[in-house]
């Protein structure tokens, strides 16, 4: 049963929040507050609960807490891309190795986000517009790669500006 996301007469992004830890959600439920263009439709503290409101609300978004047990985290995402392809799914609190986050991206994860994730970023994983976060699978691979300088190899010797435009 695949069909499309339902968008608000108002234009806004709607979004399910997913997640049992209550101290979590009232802290995301202040952050998404500050951007009037997100609409949360649904809030739920289980993975089967995820699912079933997924497809009653129809949210373009999901934020999925990786904490919640009671399926398989990654069951329960293939099923929700299963239900609706265009959606949207965010997750948190899954292991940040690679390896991890590659499986839940195969899965069906738009973003993952990270624990330092600031508001104003989440906003932008939130609407899709992030280039640096669209552009690579993981976001901490995102980070490395802004920050990525490269090493001379032991042996080698690093060449100034002025060297580099005479060779």
């Amino acid at each position: 049963m695949t069909g499309e996301c339902y968008v608000r007469k108002n234009g806004k992004v709607t979004m399910l929040i997913s997640s049992k830890n209550a101290l979590f959600l009232e802290g995301i439920r202040a952050v998404l507050r500050q951007d009037p263009s997100i609409e949360i439709v649904g809030e739920v503290s289980q993975l089967a609960e995820t699912i079933e409101e997924a497809i009653r609300l129809r949210p373009q978004v999901v934020l999925l807490d990786g904490i919640l047990t009671d399926l398989s985290i990654l069951d329960a995402i293939r099923r929700l891309k299963k239900t609706q392809e265009e959606i949207r799914i965010l997750a948190t609190n899954i292991s940040e190795t690679l390896p991890s986050t590659m499986r839940f991206r195969k899965a069906g994860v738009s973003v993952y986000v990270p624990p330092q994730t600031r508001p104003e970023e989440l906003f932008l994983m939130i609407h899709g517009t992030d280039p640096q976060r669209q552009r690579y699978a993981h976001a901490g691979v995102a980070s490395r790669k802004k920050n990525h300088r490269k090493v001379p190899k032991a042996g080698m010797r690093s060449f100034r500006l002025e060297e580099r435009k005479t060779i």
